[in-house]
């Protein structure tokens, strides 16, 4: 399987290689998916470490987390297409923030949606931005007993206490501050197909 997507790698490089477009939009393209391909990895290596210390990390360290390894796949992708066709600085520089804020929203989502779900198997790690706000939580309000439980490790327990500091209602405040962050950078792009585009995604997800 290593082998398989080292093999793909390759092929996806040697395909951006053989664009028929002028020499600075192959090199900018290029510049633009070996970065973003480093940064995505970076991120993936964290939320690998993040699993076994899901109760240890700080909101700041997962939305970084959440940047790299979502923000990137989005970035590559829209910023690769806008090099291509011509975008400006200006039009880069919007799309760049709005993949960030993407990233960050869609994982607050996804940790929201495995907190509300009524999986048989779920874990932590499933919902690490809420433990994470629990854990600042407890800290500004020096529960130190609750601190002991949320290191414990008990699931239903400490579900019980998201609930309790109403951790899941914060959650979904800043989901909502990262959606809005996402829809006042479309507001700003000048491209009006690209805009209306992005939007729909926006829906469609959010």
């Amino acid at each position: 399987a290593i082998n398989v997507g080292d093999f793909l790698i390759g092929k996806g490089y040697q395909l951006l290689a053989s664009l028929s477009v002028e020499p600075k939009i192959l090199a900018d393209s290029l510049k633009v998916v070996s970065s973003s391909h480093l940064n995505l990895t970076i991120g993936q290596g964290d939320d690998l470490v993040l699993n076994g210390n899901h109760h240890e990390m700080t909101v700041d360290e997962l939305l970084n987390i959440y940047v790299h390894k979502t923000g990137e796949a989005i970035k590559v992708a829209l910023l690769l297409g806008a090099i291509n066709g011509g975008a400006d600085e200006d039009e880069l520089n919007r799309l760049k923030a709005f993949s960030d804020w993407f990233g960050i929203a869609y994982q607050i989502r996804d940790d929201l949606n495995e907190f509300r779900s009524d999986s048989q198997h779920e874990h932590l790690h499933h919902f690490p931005f809420l433990v994470a706000l629990l854990r600042e939580k407890l800290i500004e309000k020096e529960e130190l007993d609750k601190l002991a439980k949320l290191k414990s490790g008990n699931l239903d327990l400490i579900k019980e206490m998201i609930v309790e500091e109403k951790a899941d209602m914060q959650a979904d405040s800043f989901l909502n501050q990262y959606v809005d962050k996402c829809y006042n950078e479309l507001d700003q792009l000048k491209n009006l197909k690209l805009k209306l585009s992005l939007y729909g995604v926006l829906g469609k997800i959010f």
